[in-house]
């Protein structure tokens, strides 16, 4: 598993996706606080989203998603954190 440290540096490589996240999920959760990176550079889909889940069971998240990047060819995972 990659550091927390890779991970984020490699979601933040994925701007375009934390541009049109906001637009086309704000309606659903404009109340909830915007979509933040959590973590970046999943080869597979299913471990983002368990890494999402965990956080969600550890109280830290109230909602995730995975975007997959044509560019970096990786997911990144973007969290609404509990407030």
């Amino acid at each position: 598993m990659k550091s927390l440290r890779a991970r984020v540096g490699a979601g933040l490589a994925v701007g375009a996706a934390v541009a049109v996240l906001p637009l086309t999920a704000g309606a659903a959760f404009a109340d909830d606080g915007p979509l933040v990176v959590a973590a970046g550079g999943y080869k597979a889909e299913a471990a983002c989203n368990h890494d999402g889940d965990l956080d969600i069971a550890n109280g830290t998240a109230t909602y995730r998603v995975c975007v997959y990047s044509t560019t970096t060819k990786t997911f990144t995972l973007f969290e609404k954190l509990k407030r």
